[in-house]
């Protein structure tokens, strides 16, 4: 309905009713916009420390397998250089106890490897420097090569290495076993007991090939070879002792003995004590014999330990271990660039 004219109307809120409900309203408004700022600032903050934690773990995680890997690095290269040093003492040995050393080497060339442990291992190889070869003179120097890994890591020694001064060859100097070969047939060799010495060959044929001894029909454990030495033999001199032996039938121990006569009666000297199977085993040994009165008979004797069986032998030799050893020459060891 219009309004008179003339007359004017005022709307009125009995008791503020309507003013409370809107300042209420305002006010409840007010409080969930600052309750959901708090809410987020909170989880906002909740994040940067997760973020920070996961960070210094990350970082914490990092240097510790660092610190790992650091640690097996340098560990590795400890024992790769280990490796290489024990490479060469056992190419120098090798040679010292090794009358033939020089036509037995391949110029330059590495040995087999030898494994330590599950990740390491060691080779050697031995250089003739001066014309490259290792057999035409007894007297040149040679260079030693020891090559030393365990994992990644690879090492290279080397050492100058001067023999002692000699004249003439070694091995036919100072051998003390005749025909050790068989390449003259059986003489000097002689059967003890009951049996019988043969000599077979090596090839696919029973008549090719290089010879070898075989002891067959055997009727006792002691029963074998025997040779008699003709080159005199030193008290207190070491003997280095090496053959090849090999089982026909039984797999079995044998043993190779060093037996004098002497005025004072018999002496016998183990030399070698080796389980032998149907392939072809090399042995090696040393003795040092000492004795009593008047020396009249020295004696190789061998055979074996519980069986008869037929066994065959190959590659006899005995020669004295020089005195004055091979050796490096001091000041002359260096590293190599690994390959």
């Amino acid at each position: 309905m219009e309004p008179e004219s003339g007359v004017s109307y005022r709307r009125t809120d009995p008791g503020g009713v309507m003013s409370r409900f809107l300042r209420v309203s305002m006010m409840n408004k007010t409080v969930r916009n600052r309750a959901a700022r708090r809410r987020g600032a909170a989880y906002l903050l909740f994040l940067v420390t997760a973020s920070v934690v996961m960070l210094i773990g990350l970082a914490s995680m990092t240097f510790t397998r660092a610190e790992v890997l650091r640690a097996s690095s340098t560990g590795s290269v400890s024992k790769a250089r280990m490796h290489a040093l024990s490479a060469i003492d056992v190419a120098v040995l090798y040679i010292q106890l090794t009358g033939n050393w020089r036509s037995k080497l391949i110029n330059d060339h590495w040995s087999q490897v030898y494994q330590v442990g599950s990740t390491g291992g060691f080779a050697y190889k031995v250089v003739d420097e001066i014309d490259g070869d290792l057999a035409n003179d007894e007297s040149t120097p040679v260079r030693v090569y020891g090559r030393g890994v365990d994992g990644d890591s690879t090492w290279i020694y080397s050492v100058l290495v001067q023999p002692p001064p000699t004249a003439g060859s070694v091995s036919s100097r100072q051998e003390l076993i005749a025909n050790g070969s068989f390449d003259s047939g059986l003489t000097p060799w002689f059967n003890q007991g009951s049996g019988r010495l043969k000599l077979k060959q090596s090839g696919t044929d029973s008549s090719d090939g290089p010879p070898f001894l075989n002891a067959r029909n055997r009727t006792s454990a002691e029963d074998g070879p025997r040779q008699q030495l003709t080159k005199p033999i030193n008290q207190s001199v070491t003997y280095l002792f090496e053959c090849e032996l090999r089982a026909d039938d039984d797999d079995d121990e044998m043993w190779v003995e060093l037996r004098l006569d002497t005025s004072k009666g018999p002496m016998t000297f183990t030399i070698v004590r080796a389980f032998v199977t149907s392939s072809w085993t090399k042995v090696a040994g040393t003795v040092t014999p000492v004795w009593d009165g008047q020396l009249n008979t020295a004696t190789l004797a061998i055979g074996t330990t519980n069986t008869v069986t037929a066994f065959n032998v190959d590659g006899v030799t005995m020669t004295p271990i020089p005195t004055a050893l091979i050796g490096p020459v001091p000041g002359t060891l260096r590293r190599e660039a690994a390959p």
